[in-house]
């Protein structure tokens, strides 16, 4: 290739980033718009429609378990056919599934249990179609983005949930309280978005550069020398094997295997999903994150509806207001957290911190149990940021952390079967979470709350100790490293005054 065909795949390169990078992240963020948009309605679900609480938390259930499932299984498919058509058939039966809900509601076509059948039916399709995109969006994003600032850039993605939430709850303020809306019409507006996301992704979606004749290889291969090409060979090859098999049945195994890596994964086992339970740290991991997807998730279905009971009236821009600051927060320290355990090397000894100061907070929220905007602003935005911190650092670079580990060496497809178990046990939970709180009250989710966040800062305690041990003792060799340095240094100058000089190495 010469220089005008490399500064012309080179832009070319660089347009198509920008496009997916736009598309996958507006797409993702559409789908958080319905979720985060039905949740900020509940209130007025309860009281316009005589919609229970309990329900919602069933449909809540059904929402996640079902994605969660989909996670598991959908993934399979998502290795087998073009990323393209995975993600947006997906994601259109989830806009079928928010239509049939809205024209329902909207129409009073359906009443009593019959209505009720019908909305768990088709919320039970709607979480099995959106759990299609984060993996197809996700493996796009690793086709086109490199080892080099694939950290940095995938730190602003992740950013698409906190973007879409904060989507979500604008749209159901404007049309509920701005414009007076019957709550039946928001999902129908949602299902409106994700339609147009669709078309755009199904019209404009390259999930692979090679389909356009991009050489990605050859772009990353010109910044490289040849023992960093191996290496990054390598990372790309487990890359693609963790991008396209992040969220693949815990029980399948891939057949299809690098021919460069053919021998040596010939003579691997693979991790199955009850063994992965003993892999060091797994365990502790996948209940702690469980613990947070729980408490994130259980805020940001019942938030809404906690600011609109007992003595607490809060306004519909105002709640839409805390709930936006608390999304802010998650996503500030999700990168506030992750570059400080980055460079400190340590998870814990950050993660352990900022999940007690949620905590603190959490009681702050308790104690006060106020309807005042602005103290609600103040204390969800730092409760999201110390919560979120650890719930993104846990979501990504942890999963990474465990598959550097000495037990996954000789395992095939372990990162993708622990990825699928921390996952898959997070959702269940959370899942699970939703039916406890209906039956606890909405008034007592706090207490759930608080429960849920201590019990992850407990699992994480003996990982915290283990973390600060660790420092403690690096810090202490680098002083007597230090001081060595220094005890040397007085010698060769005693000699040096003593006229004696010191020998040189030939």
């Amino acid at each position: 290739m010469d220089d005008q065909d490399q500064i012309k795949n080179a832009k070319r390169l660089k347009y198509y980033r920008f496009l997916i990078f736009g598309l996958t992240f507006f797409g993702y963020a559409t789908l958080h718009c319905a979720r985060q948009s039905w949740s900020l309605m509940k209130a007025n679900m309860e009281s316009e429609s005589d919609i229970s609480s309990t329900f919602l938390g069933y449909m809540d259930f059904a929402f996640l378990m079902s994605y969660s499932i989909g996670f598991a299984t959908l993934g399979y498919y998502g290795d087998r056919m073009n990323l393209k058509y995975f993600t947006t058939i997906g994601m259109f039966c989830a806009v079928i599934c928010l239509l049939v809900i809205g024209i329902l509601q909207t129409t009073g076509a359906v009443e009593g249990k019959t209505r009720e059948v019908i909305f768990i039916i088709f919320w039970i399709l709607n979480g099995l179609s959106q759990s299609t995109a984060m993996p197809g969006f996700v493996a796009t994003m690793g086709h086109w983005f490199g080892k080099q600032k694939r950290g940095l850039i995938m730190g602003f993605w992740i950013g698409t949930t906190n973007f879409g939430d904060i989507m979500g709850y604008t749209l159901g303020c404007v049309m509920s309280a701005g414009l007076n809306i019957h709550w039946g019409y928001v999902p129908i507006a949602s299902a409106t978005l994700i339609f147009i996301m669709v078309v755009n992704l199904f019209l404009f979606m390259k999930p692979y550069p090679e389909q356009i004749g991009i050489d990605v290889q050859a772009e990353w291969g010109s910044i490289m020398d040849g023992e960093t090409k191996t290496g990054q060979q390598e990372q790309q090859y487990l890359l693609k094997q963790f991008n396209s098999s992040l969220f693949t049945s815990v029980f399948s195994q891939k057949k299809d295997q690098s021919s460069d890596w053919s021998a040596d994964q010939n003579q691997k086992k693979p991790v199955n999903f009850f063994n992965a339970w003993l892999i060091p740290n797994v365990a502790i991991y996948a209940l702690l994150f469980a613990g947070l997807k729980s408490t994130v998730y259980c805020i940001l279905f019942w938030l809404p509806t906690l600011l609109s009971t007992e003595g607490n009236h809060v306004s519909m821009v105002n709640k839409s207001v805390v709930c936006s600051l608390f999304d802010i927060g998650i996503f500030i320290g999700g990168m506030v957290v992750g570059q400080v355990t980055d460079r400190l090397g340590k998870r814990a000894v950050v993660m352990g911190p900022s999940i007690l100061f949620s905590v603190a907070l959490m009681i702050v929220c308790l104690v006060l149990n106020t309807d005042n905007s602005i103290t609600n602003s103040f204390l969800f935005f730092f409760i999201g940021i110390f919560l979120g911190g650890p719930y993104n650092v846990c979501q990504s670079a942890i999963m990474i952390d465990l598959a550097k580990q000495k037990a996954l060496k000789n395992s095939a497809d372990a990162l993708s079967t622990v990825t699928s178990l921390i996952d898959g046990t997070g959702a269940c939970f959370a899942a699970i979470v939703q039916l406890v709180i209906p039956y606890a009250g909405v008034n007592n989710v706090f207490w759930v709350l608080l429960g849920l966040t201590l019990v992850s800062l407990i699992l994480l305690s003996p990982l915290t100790v283990k973390d600060i041990t660790s420092l403690l003792r690096k810090k202490k060799r680098k002083q007597e490293y230090k001081n060595n340095l220094e005890n040397n240094s007085r010698k060769m100058l005693l000699l040096s005054s003593d006229g004696e000089q010191p020998i040189e190495s030939e």
